[in-house]
């Protein structure tokens, strides 16, 4: 999909095309970065991973024109925190394998 197929991506409110979109660069880009090319093994250290994310969040988030107070930055984040809440427990749910996802080791194949 290119970003001028989204519809609507000028409009106002959340856009479900666009967060696909973005989602979808971010897991590439992460097995790129953490792919070892002789296995073709990607190292996932999930905290990490996880708090790398979160720092981009925050730059992102700094960067918002609705944010202008730490009011307005307390309740985005409380609602940033019900959303991870949520995914992470349907994620955990719709989980066939139930093993350790900590650290995890996994065979990929090298992206597009």
């Amino acid at each position: 999909m290119a970003i001028t197929d989204i519809k609507g991506l000028t409009a106002p409110g959340p856009n479900n095309e666009y967060q696909e979109l973005i989602r979808d660069a971010v897991w590439k880009a992460i097995l790129l970065a953490t792919r070892d090319d002789a296995t073709n093994r990607a190292y996932l250290r999930n905290r990490d991973v996880i708090f790398a994310l979160v720092d981009v969040q925050a730059t992102l988030a700094s960067s918002s024109k609705t944010l202008t107070s730490p009011t307005k930055v307390s309740e985005f984040s409380d609602m940033v925190a019900e959303r991870l809440r949520v995914r992470t427990l349907e994620a955990m749910e719709a989980r066939t394998n139930h093993d350790s996802i900590a650290d995890t080791l996994i065979d990929i194949r090298r992206p597009n």
